[in-house]
Parts: C-alpha cells; structure tokens; sequence
C-alpha cells in the first residue's frame, strides 16, 4: 500500500458553527458515504454537517459529540471499501441483495471463516492456503482482522469448491461457461 494518502485529515477540534478549510473534506467524506444528504455551508460545521457528523460517530461506534475531534478523525483517516454506509433518502431497492454498506469496521474487528471443502483438481490443500494469504494479504491493509476458525463456529465467510449443480440454485456448467459464484452473508448482531 502506497505512504501517499490522497485523502487525509489533521484538524482535530472544530466545533459547531466554526469554519475550516477541512471541513470541506469532512462535508465531501460524509456526502460520498451516505451521512450528509441535506445541503450545507460550506466549510462550516452547520447544523446538518453536525447532524450527519453525529450519525457516522454512532455507527462508527464513536461518542456523539457532533464535532470533529480526534477520535473521529482517526476514523475518518481510515482505509474504507467504497461502498456507501447509507443509502440515498428514498431508495429502495427489490434486489434479494441488499448492500448495507460498511460499517462492519465498527462492528467488528475480526470476521472469521471456515473451509466446507477442498478442491481435487489442486495437490495438497494449496488452494486454502491461498485463500489464506489472500485474507493475510487484506489484513495487512485494512484496520481488520481474519481468522480461521471450524464450520461449528458459525463463521461469517464459508469456503468451497463445487461443480455442476451444488445446492444453491445456481449451478455450474463446466468448461468455458459458469465458473463460480460468491455469496456474502454477513450477521450483524448489535
């Protein structure tokens, strides 16, 4: 991961009403991810900048101070996935998948998974091991953990390998046509 961060913080104690340069930054993180979906002055921390602010600190599991303190700047200097925590006002969505957003950083600091099974067309368990170091990898660069753990402790993330018609209504036709398929399922308990 590259030092050079394009996106970065430093002001540490901006009360409501005051202006700041970074603010700015503040108001664009908070409209990009959902929270700030009113108008706002900009560079002010105004009432729906407080607002929104005070709604990333309670799910980010922050105190709500409605500011910007140092707590929530650390967070808010945090590498993120790109997906927003809050849908647009109004959205609604028919999909059987529903993207709720990112705030499983604040919910939780370790996701765990569990091999159903390996894969004969590979030697040995390499293609787990992959698996592995591709978890090893992420952890490396994001502020969360991965941990192996057995299929009885109800892990998050479940991994196999399978072929033709597997169980989920989503079969594999082989050479050339479907290879695989990834559902992610996530329970979050609050």
């Amino acid at each position: 991961m590259s030092n050079t961060r394009r996106f970065f913080i430093q002001t540490c104690d901006v009360k409501p009403n005051d202006v700041n340069e970074e603010m700015h930054l503040v108001q664009k993180y908070l409209r990009r991810f959902g929270y700030l979906q009113q108008k706002c002055e900009d560079r002010r921390l105004d009432e729906p900048t407080e607002k929104a602010l005070k709604l990333y600190q309670r799910n980010m599991s922050l105190k709500e101070t409605g500011y910007l303190d140092k707590e929530t700047v650390d967070v808010l200097n945090l590498p993120r996935c790109g997906l927003r925590d809050i849908p647009p006002s109004g959205e609604e969505t028919s999909s059987s998948f529903v993207v709720r957003g990112c705030s499983y950083q604040a919910k939780f600091r370790t996701l765990t998974y569990a091999f159903i099974n390996g894969t004969n067309d590979i030697n040995g368990n390499s293609e787990q091991q992959a698996v592995r170091n591709a978890f090893a990898t992420w952890q490396r660069e994001i502020p969360i953990d991965f941990q192996e753990v057995g299929l009885a402790n109800n892990p998050n993330f479940r991994i196999g390998w399978f072929s033709g018609s597997h169980g989920d209504n989503n079969p594999f036709d082989g050479i050339g046509n479907v290879l695989l398929n990834a559902f992610i399922l996530l329970h979050v308990v609050v």
